[in-house]
């Protein structure tokens, strides 16, 4: 099994390494101080089809950024669980919405690290099926939450929505992609319909659907997610738990769920996958 950490910090790097060798007694540790390094010794262990087990990234590198590198590793080695560390808690757990099972706090030892891998192992065999949607917002249980990375689906209470029509199922996916813009009535028919742009009788549709996922939303108690008024639809995306949104805040268990694949039922979501090509 391969290990990966960086820091730049010489002794910081010294004293994780260490850590992790005590942990990881029988498997073998890269050490590096440059994102370049880490990601030229990844490559090489994919071509012989060695796919590191754990990267431990410092989150604030020269010129670099912990999350930068997280997504060049996730692009060439999907399969590898990301885990940061940094000096700061507070700045860590705000402003990249880290988790406290997805970070480490400095000075690493040993203890703290077989803490963290035991809590991250079991997630790993779920990382297959995705980030895991259920689990609300804080304690609320009837929070939307809603997966993006390959299929979209979204959940109240453990439960997938079920909706009447599936134009109705890719509108609400349309307004978690918009992430808060508004949408008039003429930009979700061009969205939905590219082909049919004008027909009158798909502006009468375009209601229909609009009030279709409204009842959906509402029968599941969660339609106030919703600002809706005269020719003007948009998400209150701090309603909703969203892998996407998870992440684009650095979240851990996003991170690791994403496999390079976005809403793949819908074309309209293409420009997405190159933001987050851009996260990488």
């Amino acid at each position: 099994m391969h290990i990966i950490a960086v820091d730049d910090e010489g002794l910081a790097r010294q004293a994780l390494t260490m850590a992790l060798q005590q942990v990881f007694p029988e498997e073998e540790i890269h050490s590096f101080g440059k994102a370049k390094e880490c990601m030229e010794c990844v490559n090489k262990l994919m071509e012989i089809h060695e796919e590191p087990e754990y990267a431990f990234l410092d989150i604030q590198l020269r010129g670099y950024t912990g999350i930068e590198l997280a997504k060049e590793i996730k692009d060439v080695s999907p399969g590898t669980t990301i885990i940061f560390v940094t000096a700061y808690n507070d700045y860590a757990s705000e402003a990249f919405g880290v988790q406290a099972s997805g970070y480490l706090l400095k000075p690493v030892d040993a203890e703290a690290i077989q803490k963290v891998v035991d809590t991250v192992t079991p997630a790993r065999e779920q990382v297959k099926v995705g980030w895991n949607p259920v689990g609300g917002n804080g304690t609320d249980e009837t929070c939307l939450s809603v997966v993006t990375f390959g299929k979209f689906a979204a959940f109240v209470n453990r439960e997938e929505l079920k909706f009447e029509r599936s134009k109705s199922k890719e509108l609400l996916a349309l307004l978690v992609d918009k992430r808060g813009a508004g949408l008039s009535n003429s930009e979700i028919e061009m969205y939905l319909w590219e082909d049919t742009l004008g027909d009158k009788r798909k502006n009468s549709y375009v209601q229909k659907v609009i009030g279709s996922m409204m009842k959906t939303l509402r029968e599941a108690g969660v339609d106030d997610i919703i600002e809706k008024r005269y020719n003007y639809l948009a998400l209150r995306p701090e309603k909703i738990r969203c892998d996407l949104y998870a992440f684009l805040q650095g979240d851990t268990a996003a991170v690791n769920s994403y496999y390079g694949i976005y809403m793949e039922d819908y074309s309209w979501g293409e420009p997405t996958i190159g933001l987050l090509e851009q996260w990488k």
